[in-house]
């Protein structure tokens, strides 16, 4: 992104790779961001290793859209067909690796990554061969590095395919919590309804079923370890808490925390330490949960199931409310407090465990 650094007080007193064993020494990993592209201030530079001239392999065509549609955020987009193009994207990956870098977020791939407020011209309109480009350089020098790839991107074909043999999750929907804007409950609802959207896709469309998913669901950052109180832009209240964590756990999302680690409180430390907890992650991790009353539309109250398992001896049922619509759910449901369901083993497909 074109602007400046927010690390400085970090990286004034200790290289990357110096920060990457601090977090490695304390069980944590560490993630760069970065999009589609090179900056376009190196456009002169050569490739590591190669004689390829960066600005050489730029995307210089118009789409029809805009004349700078291959140029944003201080970034010119590549034209994926181009030798020197991979030496590109294999250079960075090595530089990461170098530095002990664990996982890399690829943002602003698109058909996907809508900006909304007709903006979307301003970049390219299909940059997806960044994600295979990527997949490549890390299964060959980094296999152990992960990839997750950003946002609400398209899901049908041919691109499904694409980013499921290539990436290791793909983020479904747009932000939970953005900057230091206060977190407010209707995200969750879209993302869940986009969750519920992407889940069917795999169980009723005839062309997937049967098929490993093979890309676990980014449903954006759990913000469930601190308060509302303590931190407004990083914490739920109490009952919005064990809402995302359980919805996020059946879901087999990624886990990723995106609250104030400084101010982690007591339940914090249960929703995501719990040896229950864990135990299920690694069960939905497999067996996602599929909505199930109601299957075919989004709702208020739900019963998913994720499950049974290849035994056919476990599942895990989710009963969800999710609070009147805040505007952004995909229903119209206006139920006010505690409910009560009446949910089938039958219906829920795991008669007789």
């Amino acid at each position: 992104m074109c602007v400046a650094s927010t690390a400085t007080d970090v990286f004034d007193t200790m290289s990357v790779q110096d920060f990457a064993a601090k977090l490695h020494a304390n069980g944590m990993k560490l993630g760069l961001y970065m999009i589609p592209g090179a900056f376009q201030a190196d456009e002169n530079k050569t490739v590591a290793g190669t004689d390829f001239v960066i600005g050489d392999l730029f995307n210089k065509t118009v789409d029809g859209r805009t004349g700078i549609s291959n140029t944003y955020n201080c970034r010119n987009d590549f034209d994926y067909s181009k030798p020197g193009v991979q030496e590109w994207h294999d250079s960075v990956v090595e530089q990461f690796a170098s530095w002990g870098v664990d996982f890399i977020k690829l943002d602003y791939v698109t058909p996907g990554s809508s900006l909304g407020d007709g903006n979307d011209d301003l970049k390219p309109a299909n940059d997806s061969g960044a994600v295979a480009a990527m997949h490549s350089a890390i299964s060959r020098l980094a296999p152990s590095m992960r990839l997750d790839i950003s946002w609400k991107l398209d899901r049908e074909q041919p691109f499904f395919d694409l980013w499921k043999h290539n990436a290791d999750a793909l983020r479904l929907d747009q932000d939970i919590n953005f900057g230091k804007n206060p977190v407010t409950w209707d995200a969750i609802q879209r993302t869940v309804e986009q969750y519920r959207q992407f889940i069917n896709q795999q169980v009723l469309d005839p062309s997937r079923q049967n098929q490993p998913i093979m890309i676990r669901p980014d449903m954006d950052n759990l913000v469930v370890a601190t308060d509302a109180s303590a931190s407004s832009w990083s914490g739920f209240n109490t009952v919005e808490r064990y809402g995302q964590m359980i919805l996020w756990l059946g879901a087999g999302a990624k886990l990723v925390v995106g609250s104030d680690m400084t101010q982690i409180d007591d339940l914090g430390r249960t929703l995501l330490t719990n040896e229950e907890v864990l135990d299920v992650a690694a069960f939905t991790a497999n067996w996602p949960m599929v909505p199930k009353q109601p299957a075919d539309r989004a709702a208020q109250l739900q019963a998913w199931v994720a499950g049974p398992d290849g035994d056919g001896t476990a599942a895990v049922v989710v009963l969800s409310n999710l609070g009147p619509d805040l505007g952004q759910s995909g229903y119209s449901d206006n139920l006010q407090g505690d409910q009560l369901v009446n949910v089938t083993l039958d219906t829920l497909g795991i008669e007789g465990i």
